[in-house]
């Protein structure tokens, strides 16, 4: 009875105080309407993490307990470092890795709702996934490009697809946007002009762009 009433006050600290947060051997619950904002210090929970509210993190969140799992009923921004076990996230809800900052999930990642890796001009976001990856997950890629009335002229970029299902339509490769792949026996450079063509996982592509874009795979 004792070990159940701490872990309560454990609970009932975390959200009520919004910043600076820290503790230990304790699982986490953020009910619908409420918001935890851990700030500049770190956050770690041993146990599980049910979150039907807003949880934002902009310092460090590690959840990874020996079997741990993040359920996510609501809204989930990663907006500094979290290392998690396991994360579920259930239809119509949302996880987003914030621009330059980082997601580690030791385990799966179950994802039924949205999950978006963001990119800007200030940076991509990174996910790690030890474990296997369920549902589909939206990962950005910022790239510059000049030129927008008629054939890029700006750098070449040399990337390559991070999901499964991608094509080239990615990079509007129908329009004036140029998209490429090189094959090593032959030497030569073949051009994608459709939207259509799919992608493979690490295979390389060059992309010509006429403006700047975020591409959404």
């Amino acid at each position: 009875m004792r070990k159940a009433f701490t872990k309560l006050a454990i609970l009932i600290f975390a959200i009520a105080v919004s910043t600076n947060l820290m503790a230990q051997n304790n699982y986490l619950g953020v009910g619908s309407g409420s918001t935890l904002t851990v700030s500049s210090n770190t956050f770690l929970v041993t146990e599980n993490i049910f979150n039907e509210g807003t949880i934002s993190v902009s310092g460090t969140l590690t959840n990874n307990g020996v079997s741990s799992t993040f359920t996510n009923n609501g809204t989930f921004t990663d907006n500094g470092t979290v290392t998690l076990e396991d994360l579920t996230n259930n239809s119509g809800k949302t996880v987003d890795i914030s621009e330059g900052k980082q997601m580690t999930i030791e385990g799966d990642l179950d994802n039924d709702g949205t999950f978006t890796i963001n990119s800007s001009a200030s940076g991509t976001g990174s996910l790690i996934v030890e474990g296997t990856v369920s549902g589909n997950v939206n990962v950005e890629q910022y790239i510059t490009g000049t030129n927008s009335v008629s054939i890029p002229d700006g750098r070449f970029w040399y990337l390559s697809s991070p999901i499964s299902n991608a094509t080239s339509a990615v990079f509007n490769a129908s329009g004036n946007n140029r998209l490429w792949y090189f094959t090593e026996s032959s030497g030569n450079y073949t051009e994608i002009s459709d939207n259509s063509t799919a992608l493979t996982v690490g295979k390389g592509y060059v992309a010509r762009v006429t403006e700047n874009s975020t591409l959404n795979f």
